[in-house]
């Protein structure tokens, strides 16, 4: 070890101490040489040279000598060091002089020189005595030299020495010196002890690094030598030595190579078999706690699910037992269960929601979709709400943002509910607004910046910061007047965070609040958006007048008519509006459409109609009424007023735009005067379910399809069309894709499902606001039939439903309630077979409806088990059934399986039945259709 430390130290002053002995030894050899310094010489050598006479007198000083003193030649010369230099040091500098004259000897000390600035350098002087012609002692000659740079490396290395000592000495951590062969030099105690090794074991040889190191280490301790070679030291690793009894220690070690050495290198090791069972069992406890966690967030999980699932079946038989005849106070408590079922449901989806965060099962579904259309049906859904408390409900999105969008629109509606349901909860009166707006944008995408802002109670200042957290909420007081269960937002919270986005408030008590968030969307691809409509064209210049006494509504109301190309005038109230309908008329330029709010104060919606009519402005020729109320009696007081449309608040802007071009002759259904239409209309009379939340697009499609003579059966989201689907038949489903409650998609998943169990198959047209890339696929995928985008235009609707009909053999009822002719069934050739007796063919369907599974399952069975005779038995009875309607498709099939049992043959077989599987999936809604006419 004393060897390896004084390699390690001497190193570092070696090289100057070297320079310095070789500077030393030509200056003696030239001071015994010459008495006299050559000045050329003296002032080329880097020294300090200067030569006093015997009473101590400078008279010669080089011009480098000066410079270090900070004074001329001509102020040294004739000088003594008393007059220079402080006097404690001017004695030591004459003692010096004394011995050198007296002794005539050369004198040579490491002294400190204080410089002319003050400051102070170490250096090396060396004194010689002048001797004359004749040898006697005639004065001194002297030179010194900066050595502060040696003296500076010295101290640190007797600090390091100290350091290091106290390192090695120490019984914090284990040094070894070691051949990079694998023996073992030197080494202290500490290591000695790690590895359980005795002093005797080292000198002997025994005790080798690579003997004391597993061998699945041997490796990596080759890089560490490679590594060393190259640059000297490696990177600290983790590893394990093998202890003298067998036994493992978990060792930190660091290298370096020995200074002045190619084949030593110095090691560094600590034991960190402590700290490696601490971090076992604290990951051993992490885990245990995770496990707990995750167990706990699935259990919540699983109960929410089992709960809601018959809170829904609990709400769905309150609603269905409300509307049968009941009493008042029958009909007050069944409103109090279905409150209350409601409030316990929107509990059970936050449980539930909050057990995904925590389970980490919450993901996001990213797809395209149509912003304006989202967010509109998610105010929708949240209208009942406002409006019972008679709050103002309204949504802004600025022109700039784009119509489409990549996101998760599930996710962005659940963060919009939370916000604004807590919004309409928090405000007693006033209004509750959804603004959004473009925040930035790249070429990967953009961020939307929303905000919702509402005139409610406001949270103060302390809580705001604890709202986001779960289970917190503004007011955890046991009187507080509001109920839930506090994770809305942090669920938002979260959802927002996996969007890429943040969340954030800004509120005053008694002034309202202003949530912010902001989320990033990608764009979709050039061309992936179609154009439903060209305003540009259409509605340009159009005079109308607006009149809500919201001036929030007002102002979204305006942007949007300006950015379709129309004149919008704006007014508050009843008088505003008769003002605006006098002047116009005045000037010659009438309104040609009038918005107006039937909330009005003083004088109502249908109170100023009433005037208008009764008075003498003349009257727009198209009045919408935007209203609060879905009352049916404010619909009757509509249509008895001649109002054009009526439009529920807070209106979409696709509602707004498609009620606008159908008033002004955009579209209408006296379009469907086309060739395609009256085909399906003198072909069959179809029984249409529409699955449509807006009253204009209803009214439109209603009015196009009965004039064709067809039965609509109207449904306002996808929840509602399900219970329909429950008691009564259709030949054919309409289905908005956007909607609140259950969108298009996911009632058809639904739909479909079903009709794994019944056979039945109901051809399904999406319906959707936009036709964009992606979109048509996404409805295939759940389940539907066609698509066709809107607004609605009469002879793309019938010719779509014609289409889909056509393609897949099914057509309905007709008028006298025969059965019409099937591309799939011939039924001349069934009512042959029966000898024409209706009745009896109904008893054979019903026969072989029920036969029929049972011979596909009996098939499938025999092509697993290769049971050729029990598969032909089955393939052979589906043919003859088959024969009895004229299905051509189904007795080709089964025939040809029949063919292949008859051979023994089962190559191809499972492949033949799933198309036979297919068969009857399309012949048995014709089948089920004919059992239930009348």
């Amino acid at each position: 070890m004393k060897r390896m430390l004084s390699k390690i130290l001497a190193t570092e002053v070696a090289s100057e101490l070297q320079h310095e002995v070789a500077l030393r030894k030509r200056l003696e050899h030239a001071l015994r040489e010459s008495q006299a310094v050559h000045t050329s010489l003296v002032e080329s050598l880097p020294l300090n040279v200067f030569r006093k006479d015997l009473a101590g007198k400078f008279v010669f000083a080089n011009q480098r000598c000066c410079d270090t003193l900070g004074i001329s030649l001509s102020e040294i010369v004739g000088k003594t060091d008393f007059d220079i230099f402080p006097a404690e040091l001017a004695q030591k500098f004459k003692e010096d002089d004394l011995r050198v004259i007296r002794d005539g000897t050369t004198v040579e000390k490491e002294e400190e020189v204080r410089q002319a600035d003050g400051s102070t350098i170490w250096v090396q002087t060396l004194k010689a005595p002048v001797r004359d012609a004749r040898g006697a002692i005639v004065g001194v000659q002297g030179m010194f030299w900066d050595i502060s740079a040696r003296m500076h490396a010295e101290e640190a290395r007797r600090v390091s020495d100290a350091k290091f000592r106290q390192l090695v000495d120490s019984n914090l951590i284990g040094v070894m010196v070691a051949n990079l062969d694998g023996r073992v030099l030197e080494a202290n105690d500490t290591f000695l002890k790690i590895v359980d090794y005795t002093r005797d074991a080292l000198s002997s040889g025994e005790l080798r690094w690579d003997n004391i190191t597993p061998a699945e280490y041997h490796a990596a301790d080759q890089h560490a030598v490679k590594r060393l070679l190259e640059v000297g030291s490696c990177e600290p690793w983790e590893k394990e030595y093998l202890r003298r009894d067998g036994s493992r220690v978990d060792v930190l070690v660091g290298v370096t190579m020995l200074a002045g050495s190619t084949t030593e290198c110095v090691c560094f090791v600590l034991d960190i078999s402590e700290h490696k069972k601490h971090e076992t069992a604290l990951k051993q406890a992490k885990e245990a706690a995770d496990a707990a966690s995750h167990a706990k967030s699935l259990f919540m999980a699983n109960m929410s699910h089992e709960i809601r699932t018959p809170m829904n079946a609990i709400l769905g038989l309150t609603e269905f037992v409300l509307g049968t005849p009941l009493t008042a106070e029958q009909s007050e408590n069944l409103k109090l269960v279905l409150e209350s079922g409601e409030s316990l449901l929107a509990i059970i989806n936050d449980v539930l929601d909050f057990s995904k965060v925590e389970a980490g099962k919450m993901a996001l579904d990213i797809g395209p979709f149509a912003l304006r259309e989202c967010l509109g049906d998610t105010l929708k859904s949240l209208a009942g709400k406002a409006h019972c408390k008679n709050l103002e409900l309204a949504c802004h999105v600025e022109p700039a943002v784009p119509e489409f969008v990549v996101g998760d629109p599930g996710r962005l509606r659940q963060i919009v509910v939370n916000l604004v349901g807590n919004a309409i909860k928090f405000t007693e009166q006033g209004e509750v607004v959804l603004d959004v707006r473009e925040a930035s944008r790249a070429d990967d995408g953009l961020e939307l910046h929303l905000v919702v802002a509402d005139t409610g109670i406001g949270i103060p200042p302390d809580k705001q910061s604890q709202i986001f957290a779960p289970f917190e909420q503004a007011d955890n007081s046991p009187t507080r007047n509001f109920g839930g269960t506090g994770l809305g937002l942090t669920i938002a919270s979260r959802l927002v965070e996996l969007m890429g986005g943040r969340i954030w408030i800004e509120s005053e008590v008694g002034r309202g609040s202003r949530f912010h968030f902001t989320a990033r969307f990608a764009l979709p691809d050039n061309g992936d958006v179609t154009a439903t409509a060209d305003p540009a064209t259409t509605l340009h210049g159009t005079k109308v007048l607006v009149v809500d006494d919201n001036a929030t509504c007002r102002e979204i109301t305006d942007e949007m008519l300006r950015h379709w190309g129309l004149v919008p005038t704006l007014a508050g109230d009843a008088t505003d509006a008769l003002t605006a309908m006098q002047l116009a008329s005045a000037t010659g330029e009438p309104f040609q459409l009038l918005l107006i709010d039937s909330g009005l104060p003083v004088v109502d919606g249908f109170h100023l109609v009433q005037r208008l009519q009764c008075g003498d402005v003349p009257v727009p020729p198209f009045i919408m009424m935007l209203s609060s109320s879905e009352s049916r009696r404010d619909i009757a007081r509509c249509e008895k007023l001649g109002v054009t449309s009526y439009l529920l608040k807070p209106v979409k802007q696709s509602e707004l735009f498609n009620a606008i071009a159908l008033v002004l002759g955009l579209d209408s259904p006296e379009d469907a005067s086309s060739p395609a239409a009256p085909l399906l209309a003198a072909a069959v009379s179809l029984r249409i379910l529409l699955v449509e939340d807006s009253l204009v697009n209803q009214k439109l499609a209603v009015g196009v399809l009965s004039k064709q003579g067809h039965r609509v059966t109207a449904a306002n989201h996808g929840r509602e069309a399900l219970a329909l689907l429950d008691t009564q038949a259709f030949d054919v489903i309409l289905m908005d894709v956007q909607m609140p409650e259950m969108d298009g998609l996911e009632a058809t998943r639904l739909i479909r499902a079903r009709e794994l169990q019944t056979g039945r198959h109901s051809p399904i047209i999406a319906m959707t606001a936009h036709a964009m890339k992606g979109d048509r696929e996404r409805c295939l995928a759940a389940g539907m039939d066609e698509y066709i985008s809107k607004p609605i235009r009469a002879q793309g609707l019938c010719e779509t439903i014609a289409r889909v009909m056509q393609a897949a053999g099914l057509i309905g009822t007709g008028q006298e309630g025969e059965p019409a002719m099937s591309d799939l069934v011939d039924w001349a050739v069934a009512l042959d077979s029966v000898g024409g007796d209706a009745d009896l063919l109904r008893e054979v369907v019903d026969a072989f409806l029920a036969e029929a599974p049972r011979q596909l399952l009996a098939a499938e069975n025999a092509i697993r088990d290769g049971d050729h005779v029990t598969l032909r038995r089955a393939a052979h009875t589906l043919k003859g059934n088959a024969r009895y309607f004229g299905a051509q498709e189904v007795f080709d099939l089964a025939s040809e399986l029949e063919g292949l049992a008859e051979k023994q043959q089962l190559a191809g077989a499972q492949e033949i039945r799933a198309k036979l599987v297919e068969g009857m999936a399309r012949l048995t809604p014709i089948l089920l259709d004919y059992m239930n006419r009348k």
